[in-house]
């Protein structure tokens, strides 16, 4: 926590640090993430606007609340509907901050652990099948808050309807 305050600190630009984050399961086990591979130390600064098309729109890159540190002015400025989403509400925050302008820190260091297991919410809904109208939902407003069109909006739609298709077979 105290590395990512004091790069927020450092960087009056910034409205957001986080670090990377290791997943492990109800055994304390590691489990492969694919998201964050670089574990160097480094620190990365990016504009808002960038990274919410490069590193949050294709996935919610910021998946866990304990791996971030962000500013208080940032969370009034951002719409509160997020509050009514059962598993996509943290990615629409994290959308609606990157998309205030500011820069982003990632602290390319496993500073946090991500517990996962079977019994979470998340892997419930999936399995009723009850993810997909609430992330089409959370889709459609990234669409229409990032402006995508033509191209953009060809490719992004493509991903995630083969994304649907292969988690329905």
């Amino acid at each position: 926590l105290s590395k990512l305050v004091g790069q927020l600190e450092s960087h009056p630009k910034a409205v957001l640090a986080y670090a990377h984050s290791l997943w492990v399961n109800e055994k304390g086990q590691v489990v492969n993430d694919k998201r964050h591979k670089i574990n160097d130390g480094a620190v990365k600064v990016y504009d808002g606007l960038k990274f919410a098309y490069w590193a949050m729109l294709p996935c919610n890159n910021i998946y866990n609340s304990s791996m971030v540190v962000f500013k208080r002015t940032v969370y009034d400025k951002v719409d509160k509907n997020f509050l009514q989403l059962q598993l996509f509400g943290d990615w629409k925050f994290w959308m609606g901050v990157c998309l205030q302008g500011g820069d982003i820190i990632e602290v390319r260091q496993y500073l946090n652990y991500f517990r996962r297991h079977n019994n979470k919410v998340t892997f419930k809904c999936a399995r009723e099948g009850k993810d997909w109208p609430e992330l089409m939902s959370v889709l459609r407003s990234f669409i229409s808050q990032l402006g995508l069109k033509g191209i953009r909006l060809r490719i992004f739609r493509g991903r995630w309807t083969r994304d649907f298709n292969r988690s329905h077979v």
